[in-house]
């Protein structure tokens, strides 16, 4: 009972946060002035006998929200993981952020390209400066995200594949402008999957995951898609499980 309490105070945090923001996702108010070796900011939790040799999960949040909201589901998933939640780049208003201002090409979802490669170059550094102060496997890595911080996922798997074991998908879109960064499909993907989406999402359709699933199977990707009939844009108790299983097999 704990746990179902304390999700449903997280969901509705963050659907606050989605609503104090609501609109303002088309245009940042302040880009990041970071010099060229910077890191985002990041929130860590490390297990009580230590982080070497761990493996890495690195969460990524979503618009108007921070690295702490992610962070709380440290508890509810697998244990003994170094756990990094991180920070975007982009600030809507003082506490809440952004990795990418949205737009739209044609009837489909999209964001900046700029602030997108930008923000990929700055989750990479920080993915390179977590490996390096806590001296976790390189070669098990998690990236997994909620809504921009998962269509963040799509974009850092193909930007690069060979860094991340697997890629969770909570809520996001695969925008075709991304797909198109893939030069051949000889390249190689990740490896692993996991793709949850609420039927009752309104913000993100939920054909946006099957297409997804779809792409990342033909190129040869193991793809776990979970679409959940009551849940709307957010992550619920079953795709908590859902994941945590997914991780675990991993």
């Amino acid at each position: 009972m704990r746990e179902t309490r304390w999700l449903s105070s997280w969901k509705w945090r963050l659907a606050a946060s989605l609503l104090l923001v609501g609109g303002l996702g088309g245009a940042l108010l302040a880009a990041p002035a970071m010099a060229a070796d910077a890191t985002l900011v990041s929130a860590v939790h490390v297990p009580p006998d230590g982080s070497a040799g761990k493996p890495l999960y690195v969460a990524l949040h979503g618009l108007g929200s921070d690295e702490h909201d992610l962070l709380e589901l440290a508890p509810l998933l697998p244990q003994n993981v170094v756990f990094a939640s991180l920070r975007a780049p982009y600030t809507l208003i003082p506490g809440h952020y952004a990795w990418f201002a949205s737009r739209h090409v044609g009837d489909r979802l999209d964001g900046d390209p700029a602030q997108i490669q930008a923000s990929e170059k700055a989750v990479l550094r920080t993915v390179d400066a977590l490996v390096a102060k806590y001296h976790v496997d390189p070669h098990r890595i998690v990236l997994f995200g909620f809504s921009q911080g998962a269509i963040m996922s799509y974009d850092l798997a193909l930007a690069a594949p060979t860094r991340f074991e697997g890629i969770g998908i909570l809520s996001g879109a695969f925008f075709d402008s991304v797909k198109a960064r893939l030069g051949s499909t000889a390249e190689r993907v990740p490896t692993h999957v996991f793709i949850g989406h609420g039927l009752a999402d309104q913000r993100i359709p939920p054909t946006y995951a099957r297409e997804a699933a779809d792409w990342w199977r033909a190129h040869g990707a193991r793809v776990e898609l979970h679409m959940y009939p009551a849940m709307q844009h957010e992550i619920s108790q079953q795709e908590l499980t859902d994941f945590k299983l997914w991780l675990q097999a991993q």
